[in-house]
């Protein structure tokens, strides 16, 4: 039984990988805020705190493991760093440290070259800044922990997720009748399940992997027009998925926010398509993607939403204007 602390663990993927961490009998130490219950099942300890001046609790402890899955300013994350003693650190870091490419460009690979900053260093998480914020907190990490594992996934769904992205999509195509959707079918989309990224973060920390490690799925490449007709499918709530033009939809005030993970027609001439083929030589399993949509499903709707999505009122009258061409 190996000593691990998990520096967050308590909201969707951290939670998962603590659970994943318990399962593997591994003995737990939590450290968090106290903001949101952990609720896992099994044995494990927690400290309250806050990592950004608030990290006492930690001072001068070791550890056979570190993983950090709630780092987001190199500042901070050094503040752990130093806090701490541990024969592996593990950081859960992003694709987003890498620039978009052309989506007809080979997969990103985890030597290719990653963001620097486009203006004044900050630490306000914006969609400019929060790829850079990464690298650099990667970077902190490595110069501490030079076989450090680097975990990087790309869009991370399943049960437990609360920033209601691709939940979101699952319940919207769970209905009956015209369905909106945009005409973006040939776009890629790349998905992983929170239980599979923390299998793979737990075993990867087991073997003390080192280096970068993206992790994305599904297994088989897939696009946007084909998880929409798997989503209908799971759901079987007899969905009839109605096509409308991206640059139509934003001409009308659709936003991105509105449809969440979609990308306007001024940017699907990008991609952020990763190569997962070196994590899955490591050990990384990817389970079926219907079997994540099932358990969507199988989970209370949310009532948290965290931005303004559109509405079933909204997708009607916009259903009638495209349909009369204005």
């Amino acid at each position: 039984m190996a000593r691990w602390l998990i520096i967050g663990g308590t909201r969707f993927v951290g939670h998962h990988i603590a659970q994943a961490a318990i399962d593997a009998g591994h003995e737990l130490t939590l450290f968090h805020r106290g903001h949101t219950p952990a609720r896992l099942e099994g044995p494990y300890r927690e400290l309250l705190g806050d990592r950004d001046g608030g990290i006492d609790a930690l001072q001068g402890s070791s550890w056979d493991a570190v993983i950090d899955v709630c780092g987001y300013a190199p500042r901070v994350v050094e503040q752990a760093l130093e806090a701490v003693e541990c024969a592996h650190y593990t950081f859960v870091s992003s694709v987003s440290v890498y620039p978009e490419r052309a989506v007809d460009q080979a997969p990103i690979r985890e030597d290719d070259p990653v963001l620097a900053w486009r203006g004044p260093r900050t630490e306000e998480i914006t969609e400019l800044s929060y790829g850079p914020l990464k690298v650099d907190c990667e970077r902190a990490v490595w110069a501490r922990h030079p076989d450090a594992t680097v975990i990087r996934p790309g869009y991370v769904v399943g049960p437990r997720d609360h920033t209601h992205r691709f939940g979101w999509w699952v319940r919207w195509l769970a209905r009956s009748g015209p369905v909106l959707v945009p005409a973006n079918a040939a776009a890629p989309i790349q998905v992983i399940d929170a239980r599979d990224l923390a299998a793979f973060v737990v075993r990867a920390t087991e073997r003390r992997l080192a280096g970068a490690f993206n992790c994305v799925g599904p297994a088989r490449p897939t696009t946007w027009g084909e998880v929409y007709g798997l989503i209908a499918k799971v759901a079987d709530a007899g969905a009839e998925l109605i096509p409308v033009d991206d640059a139509w939809l934003v001409e009308r005030g659709v936003e991105e926010q509105a449809l969440p993970m979609w990308l306007p027609p001024e940017r699907l001439g990008e991609s952020l398509v990763a190569d997962g083929a070196r994590a899955a030589a490591a050990g990384m399993g990817l389970r079926p993607l219907e079997g994540t949509v099932r358990d969507i499903l199988a989970e209370p709707p949310r009532a948290d939403l965290p931005l303004e999505r559109l509405t079933a009122a909204r997708e009607a009258t916009l259903l009638a204007r495209a349909a009369e061409g204005a």
